[in-house]
């Protein structure tokens, strides 16, 4: 992986942990699904 591929990664999990804290609402589960499904 890249260098600027890892940062996005490392972006995308602290958003990832946000939302799961703060709320369930349908973008993230959307989003939750998506991940899952690669």
């Amino acid at each position: 992986m890249t260098k600027i591929g890892q940062e996005t990664f490392k972006f995308s999990l602290e958003i990832t942990k946000t939302l799961s804290l703060n709320t369930k609402n349908t973008t993230f589960q959307a989003y939750y699904l998506h991940l899952n499904k690669r």
